[in-house]
């Protein structure tokens, strides 16, 4: 166990401000969760998060038992990650092309397992969640804790943090729900062009 002095060492200011900055910023999860919310309301939404937080959560701790061999083979896969996260990010802009019509709560069909299943996908795919994942553990975690306990910590935090962004960005899209009723086409057309851009950012900051 560490001591309190140990403890001081640790510098909690930068790594709330970049995870924060990091997972409340627009992306494929914060996107995705609003688009759920305004859909079948905030309350169905939650599936989708925790779908979210269990992606996180795990590809948080897989980066941090990995992050020696991510270092050396990232070089390798980076291609092949980016390419899979395009292609899913693309595959969610054309699910939400497809509901262009206006949104009527009694039409949308929303099944829970199916739910937590893409929140977790999401992260599997997303590269944003496993560069962050890799800085979050390497920067901030790793150097100042290595045992089990403090790791799975502050995976967890960083997961918290992460979910909270979502549900923030769920309860904008149910906040605005009259206006996604009203103007469903446009939004959707407008939601699939961000997770376009999402998709072509990958290589376009490459």
């Amino acid at each position: 166990m560490r001591n309190l002095a140990d403890s001081i060492v640790f510098h909690w200011a930068p790594f709330l401000i970049y995870i924060f900055i990091s997972t409340y910023t627009p992306g494929p999860n914060n996107i995705t969760s609003m688009t759920y919310a305004s859909q079948v309301g905030f309350g169905k939404s939650y599936v989708f998060n925790i779908g979210l937080f269990i992606g996180r959560f795990t590809t948080a701790l897989m980066c941090a038992l990995c992050t020696g061999l991510l270092y050396v083979y990232i070089p390798k896969i980076q291609f092949f990650m980016k390419t899979a996260g395009a292609l899913y990010m693309l595959f969610l802009a054309w699910k939400t092309l497809r509901n262009t019509a206006s949104i009527h709560a009694k039409e949308i069909r929303f099944n829970a397992a199916s739910g937590i299943a893409s929140g977790v996908a999401l992260q599997f795919v997303n590269p944003k969640a496993w560069i962050v994942g890799i800085n979050v553990m390497s920067s901030y975690v790793l150097p100042y804790y290595k045992e089990m306990v403090p790791v799975i910590g502050f995976a967890a935090l960083f997961s918290l943090v992460s979910c909270s962004g979502n549900i923030c960005w769920g309860l904008f899209g149910t906040l605005f729900r009259k206006l996604f009723i009203n103007h469903g086409k446009i939004i959707h057309i407008a939601m699939a062009c961000l997770l376009a851009y999402c998709a072509a950012s990958l290589f376009i900051r490459a």
